[in-house]
C-alpha cells in the first residue's frame, strides 16, 4: 500500500495497492469489494473509518494480480500520524484457502492540518 506524504485534512489522496490471488485455484468472477480504511493506530479493528469502497469483478488465475490506485477524501480537521489499511472481498464472496489474511499492513502518514479561512468585517 503506498499513501502519499504529508496530505492536508479534507483533502483528496490518491491511495495505489496490489492485489494478489496467491491461492491454487482461480477467483472465479464473482464480484468483490475493496475497503479503503484510515486508523488511528497499527491495529485494523472495528473503530477504524471506511474512506472509500471500490469493486472489482475479473477472474484471477493463481499467482495474478493487478494494482489499482483508489482516490478516497480524508476527514477535516485531523491532524497527526494516521494509518491506512486495505481490505480486499470485504463481504467474502470468494471462498478462499485463507479468509484470514485479506487486510494488508497498515501504510503510515502524517496529515497536515489543512488552512482554514477567517473571515471578518474590516470596515464598518
Amino acid at each position: 500500500v503506498q499513501v502519499p506524504i504529508g496530505p492536508f485534512s479534507g483533502a483528496k489522496i490518491d491511495i495505489e495497492y496490489t492485489v494478489t490471488n496467491t491461492g491454487d485455484g482461480e477467483t472465479g468472477m464473482a464480484p468483490w469489494y475493496e475497503i479503503i480504511y484510515l486508523s488511528l493506530d497499527m491495529v485494523f479493528d472495528a473503530g477504524d473509518k471506511i474512506l472509500g469502497s471500490f469493486p472489482y469483478q475479473t477472474a484471477l488465475l493463481p499467482g495474478q494480480g493487478y494494482t489499482k490506485t483508489a482516490r478516497v477524501m480524508l476527514p477535516d480537521g485531523i491532524l497527526g500520524d494516521y494509518y491506512i489499511f486495505v481490505k480486499t472481498d470485504n463481504s467474502n464472496t470468494v471462498g478462499e484457502a485463507n479468509e484470514t489474511d485479506n487486510v494488508s499492513v497498515p501504510a503510515q502518514m502524517y496529515v497536515n492540518l489543512s488552512p482554514y479561512p477567517d473571515i471578518r468585517v474590516t470596515r464598518w
